[in-house]
């Protein structure tokens, strides 16, 4: 195989060796907040971790275009363009405190740190020379270059109905990690303690964020590493290494301590061992990302006790993490209530509270008081997730930490749990505007809400969970079709919470893009208390859809306690 060059690199090392290309072939920018976020976790607890000096980005893999003396890039386009994006953040910082009155010596050092980033990372276009360092396909390239690349004195103002869906997400990167950048100086008294801060986070991204570079001159070959690479169960995963670790210091329990694995493999079934194990060591130790997890176990687990120890606890475990991660696949609670709520919080999506059900589990606990904490869960994710649009990710380390804590024994109560995950759930108030204005398009998450309210409001006839049976009605449908609507505020307002609800399959099919006088008398017939109330209604406009969203914010409230 004609591979050039394969290694690890750092961001300096690998954006030494640019420019790359993207090309046309390729999709536009697509990482949204939840993928920027979970970057942005990483590169923090780097710093906040000892133990871990590297971060692991992910593979690029490069085509030498030696014809046309070009490095095209066949994978790892988004988290090269992140890294870019993320870099003219560090800029544009650097640049507001060289706006402001500084010494000669802090100017100097401000005007320094800029010139490398645009030497070493950016690039700049000049009358005499192209030095920039990532040339996007036609569908970015343009406004990647005018709006992260050009220098910031330059740089637009944008309107974001005016561009493409990938120009928005380039925008809102590129805003986020403004944002957390802003996070990590404010307070700081002095432009020089900004700028330390700043240049220390700096110099860490790019000297420990690395990447697995590998290059060659085929592209045919470029494209059979790339497969390779991404192909389901052909990486060795962590969980593979781990288990390496763990058989190699079995000694003579090898034997017991490959069933145990093949035990826990086999209670998982279609859950990811990786994700196990890792939430299983969040529960009881120091909260680790995936990126830092073998390195941390392998620090811990050196001897024969301490691997048949953790084997046997994973195979022990292993049938409650898969009824938490596929309820509908698996139970494990004698309670119906714990595995019916199981189904609910899974409709959410909802995965990082994983390590607190385990430390529970691991401590013995009551189902009544699994019940509980469970309560207090689903209403933080529903009011801080759901509703309010706050990340996952980072409440995975609070999460984690309660988990810890209640295992070690400095929580050492259900109520104090309790508590901790009460003072992260978001006020009424914050709830209430939130909830007022907000838009939905995850079908799992507007089932759940409205089979709540619905069930809430009416408790002879309740809502049943088949989907097959029970779906989504839009009052005002997803295609205007003949409403008189403008384009503009049919796209703000069909996803809105308050222009939704639920109908019996026999009646969905025949409203879809209906009037609304021939919406109302099928909603007449619908046994579903809060979309028979429809039918009352003389017409369907936005401010309809707005007072419905209010109404509901009140029993949203009551349900959704904190």
């Amino acid at each position: 195989m004609a591979i050039i060059d394969s290694n690890f690199k750092s961001l300096k090392k690998y954006f030494a060796d640019a420019p790359y290309h993207v090309p046309e072939y390729q999709r536009g920018y697509s990482w949204d907040k939840e993928q920027l976020d979970d970057l942005w976790q990483d590169f923090i607890h780097l710093q906040e971790e000892e133990k871990l000096e590297k971060h692991f980005l992910g593979q690029v893999v490069i085509h030498n275009d030696t014809k046309e003396d070009i490095r095209n890039i066949i994978d790892g386009q988004q988290r090269t363009s992140t890294s870019i994006i993320v870099l003219d953040a560090f800029r544009r910082k650097f640049y507001e405190l060289s706006s402001e009155q500084n010494t000669e010596s802090l100017n100097n050092k401000i005007r320094d740190v800029i010139e490398e980033i645009i030497d070493d990372f950016i690039g700049k276009e000049t009358s005499r020379k192209d030095s920039t360092k990532l040339f996007l396909g036609e569908a970015d390239k343009k406004f990647f270059r005018i709006y992260i690349q050009e220098p910031i004195v330059s740089k637009i103002k944008v309107t974001k109905s005016s561009l493409s869906n990938s120009e928005k997400r380039i925008f809102e990167a590129s805003n986020f990690f403004l944002a957390k950048l802003e996070e990590q100086i404010e307070g700081l008294s002095s432009n020089e303690e900004k700028y330390n801060k700043l240049d220390k986070l700096y110099e860490s991204f790019i000297n420990s964020m690395q990447v697995m570079y590998v290059e060659t001159n085929n592209l045919n070959e470029a494209f059979i590493i790339f497969e390779t690479l991404n192909a389901r169960g052909k990486s060795l995963e962590t969980s593979d290494l781990l288990k390496n670790l763990i058989f190699s210091k079995s000694g003579d329990q090898i034997g017991e301590n490959k069933n145990d694995w093949n035990r826990m493999l086999d209670q998982l079934g279609n859950s990811d061992a990786t994700k196990y194990i890792r939430s299983y060591w969040n529960a009881k130790k120091k909260f680790v990302r995936n990126s830092g997890l073998y390195k941390v176990i392998r620090a811990e687990i050196n001897s024969q006790k301490a691997a048949n120890d953790l084997v046997s606890d994973l195979a022990k475990y292993a049938s409650l993490y898969s009824a938490i991660d596929r309820p509908t696949e698996s139970t494990y609670y004698r309670n119906p209530k714990i595995n019916e709520k199981l189904n609910d919080i899974n409709d959410l999506n909802a995965k990082t509270y994983y390590p607190i059900m385990l430390a529970l589990e691991l401590k013995d606990a009551k189902e009544d008081d699994v019940l509980r904490v469970l309560d207090a869960i689903e209403t933080l994710i529903v009011r801080n997730f759901v509703v309010s649009g706050k990340t996952a990710n980072s409440y995975e380390v609070k999460f984690s930490k309660i988990a810890q804590e209640f295992y070690n024994g400095q929580i050492s109560s259900i109520q104090e749990i309790l508590e901790e995950l009460r003072k992260e759930i978001l006020s009424d108030s914050e709830f209430r505007n939130n909830f007022e204005t907000f838009s939905i398009k995850q079908k799992p998450a507007v089932r759940y809400l409205y089979r709540k309210i619905a069930n809430h409001n009416e408790k002879e006839i309740q809502v049943i969970r088949d989907n097959n049976k029970v779906h989504i009605e839009h009052i005002m449908p997803e295609k205007k079709g003949a409403w008189e609507i403008s384009e503009e505020v049919h796209a703000e307002y069909v996803n809105r919470f308050g222009n939704l609800t639920l109908l019996g399959d026999e009646y969905n099919r025949s409203a879809s893009n209906l009037s609304f006088d021939r919406k109302k008398e099928i909603y007449k017939k619908s046994k579903i208390g809060i979309t028979y109330e429809l039918s009352k209604q003389s017409n369907w406009t936005i401010n309809d859809i707005a007072n419905r969203q209010e109404y509901l914010t009140d029993t949203a409230l009551e349900i959704w306690k904190k």
